[in-house]
């Protein structure tokens, strides 16, 4: 199996404890006895597993099939082909269904590597969209596409992910 290291941070470097602080990683293998070696791995080098880190270990494969989901206080699960896109607002990140608005508490960039990248593709800093979902797309001004989406949502891809858009769909 092949996992990758990736930083939820905003910034690209990772974070480098001094002091005799611990770095802390997050781990999520989806293989409970490949999870747990590595867990124990990394703490006999002197790092600290916990919930609160910022760095997440994954496997390359993605590994998401169903997220949790919050709607008026219930919790809701989602298959991943259902959804239509994932957007964060601040510190807040939406799946947005046809079933309604679920809050989460992934985040985006762990998202953008933990879901089917022959399925998903981040189109802007805050959005990720389900390829599955798109109904139209439009070339727009300035090296940015308009795409409508299932129950006519429109979204727009920046600048930045123009050429990784342009190429996840094909044109």
């Amino acid at each position: 199996m092949r996992v990758k290291l990736i930083n939820e941070n905003k910034c690209d470097k990772l974070p480098i404890s001094g002091g005799g602080n611990k770095m802390k990683f997050k781990v999520r293998i989806s293989n409970k006895e490949t999870k747990k070696q590595l867990e124990d791995s990394f703490a006999k080098i002197g790092f600290e597993i916990t919930e609160d880190a910022d760095l997440i270990i994954i496997e390359e494969e993605p590994i998401i099939d169903i997220l949790i989901g919050k709607l008026d206080e219930v919790y809701y699960p989602i298959k991943t082909e259902n959804i239509i896109l994932i957007e964060s607002f601040g510190h807040d990140i939406f799946c947005i269904t046809v079933d309604g608005n679920f809050k989460i508490k992934e985040k985006l960039k762990y998202l953008e590597y933990a879901l089917d990248s022959n399925q998903f593709v981040r189109i802007n800093k805050s959005m990720i969209i389900n390829k599955n979902k798109i109904k139209s797309v439009s070339a727009t001004v300035g090296l940015k596409f308009k795409i409508i989406l299932v129950q006519n949502k429109v979204v727009y891809v920046n600048r930045t992910y123009y050429y990784i858009f342009k190429e996840f769909i094909g044109i």
